[in-house]
């Protein structure tokens, strides 16, 4: 079972005394909402020194891109250079779920994971996120600085804009 097998490994780190930051992709042919639940059950048991939720990307050149092209899927011919795409917004229309609701989704769970009741309950993993007092000091600055960073880019336009052409 492939999820017992990252249960395991995270677990082995942590008995290392390593911290350990889990990056998740959500926007596949078969996620679901579902798919966002499970995976925050593994974050929160986990207790992961950093996580990161994040929407697949169809970069120009992949076979995602033309895969997805030739669906007619993508939301923007060029995301990239779109004055309207923003920063945290999918950038092409999943199978199962919408692209407003998987970025909808990405941001909770972005802004769940930072929040201070997740950051002090990660807190007390005594074996690696806070094992000294440097890494105590560490976990806390980047975790605040992240849920201000989260909030902060979400949303930020990324194209250009008919003035800068």
């Amino acid at each position: 079972n492939g999820a017992k097998d990252y249960d395991r490994a995270v677990e082995r780190f942590r008995a290392f005394g390593m911290s350990v930051y889990g990056t998740f992709v959500f926007g596949y042919d078969d996620d679901t909402e579902d798919s966002f639940v499970q995976t925050w059950r593994f974050v929160q048991k986990s207790k992961l020194f950093f996580a990161a939720f994040n929407h697949l990307v169809p970069f120009p050149g992949t076979p995602l891109y033309e895969r997805l092209g030739r669906e007619n899927r993508l939301r923007y011919a060029a995301w990239w250079l779109s004055e309207k795409y923003r920063f945290g917004e999918l950038a092409f229309e999943p199978k199962k779920l919408t692209a407003q609701q998987v970025t909808d989704l990405c941001f909770h769970y972005r802004r769940l994971f930072y929040h201070p009741f997740s950051v002090i309950r990660r807190s007390l993993d005594l074996k690696a996120n806070c094992k000294n007092l440097f890494m105590t000091i560490l976990f806390f600055y980047q975790n605040f600085a992240s849920r201000r960073d989260v909030n902060l880019r979400q949303q930020l336009p990324l194209g250009v804009d008919d003035a800068e052409k």
